[in-house]
Formats: C-alpha cells, structure tokens, sequence
C-alpha cells in the first residue's frame, strides 16, 4: 500500500503576498528591454555529496554526513545558455581533481563551503567581463541570500531580486 504522506518545510507562512503580486506586476516593465535568451536567474543549492539514504544498510552506530558542497547554477530564459557553475567547497584543492587538466567550472574554497558575498562578487565580475567581450547587456535574476546583498558595479550585467524580502 502506498502512503500518501510528505514532510512540508521552507518559510511559506513569511510570504508577503502583497509584495510579491506587486512585484510580479512590475515584471513586464523590468523585462522589456530584454529578450529570453537575455534573462538570467541563478540560485545556489547545497549537495550533501555523502549523505546516505533514509532506507539503507550501514554499521551499526554510523551517522550521516553532513559534507557539502555549494553549487552556483544559472540559466537563460529560453535554456538555451547555461552560465558557468561555480562549485564551493572547504578544500581548496580537492584531490578528485588532483589531474584534472581544466574544468569547465570554476572551484572556490571557504571554511563552511557556503556562498559568500565576496565570492559571489567575484563571480558577478568574471561573468560581466565575458559578457562585456561579447558585446551583450542582460538581466539578471537573484534570490534575496545575504550573499547577494553586496553587488559590485556591473557594466552588462543589471540585477534584479527574484522576489521582494
């Protein structure tokens, strides 16, 4: 027999729905001067690489890890452009990449392995100076993360929160 139950989490009850119905109000007027293969949005997420299954053999008193890596994702609008990913972890040299030659990611190190504001900063630079070369202005979206609250000034790049605080 199936069960029908599910764990519920996040902070739906902090929602401002004003806020966010005149946020979206305004999202037409925000995007207009941008076309879908020129609209970003990116968001971090947490991979608990070791972390082991809810049902699974182990040893008798082994517990979970709670190792992690942060990964920067983003995307266009159309999909038809993925932004570089930027991986953090608490090693600055990780040894599953000993010999690797060159990645097609960019690696940055801190003692929690979570996203910073300095790191995302430097991230937004090295993203607008791509940009910047190839002659291209877009909009990106972002998550309202204390990492995010700093941005550096931008020549292609102009950002705007994924939804009000």
């Amino acid at each position: 027999m199936l069960s029908l139950s599910k764990n519920m989490c996040g902070e739906s009850a902090s929602v401002d729905t004003e806020k966010a119905n005149e946020w979206f109000q305004g999202l037409s007027e925000r995007t207009q001067d941008y076309g879908p293969k020129d609209i970003f949005s990116v968001d971090e997420t947490g991979l608990f690489f070791k972390f082991m299954l809810n049902k699974t053999f182990t040893f008798k008193g082994e517990k979970n890890s709670k190792e992690r890596v942060t990964v920067l994702v983003g995307t266009n609008m159309d999909g038809s452009e993925k932004l570089p990913l930027l991986m953090i972890s608490k090693s600055s040299k990780p040894r599953c990449f000993k010999s690797v030659r060159s990645l097609l990611l960019q690696c940055e190190s801190n003692k929690k392995a979570w996203m910073t504001s300095k790191l995302f900063e430097n991230w937004l630079v090295i993203l607008d100076k791509k940009l910047f070369s190839s002659n291209r202005k877009v909009l990106l979206f972002i998550d309202n993360c204390m990492a995010h609250s700093k941005t550096p000034k931008l020549k292609c790049i102009k950002i705007s929160t994924f939804l009000p605080t």
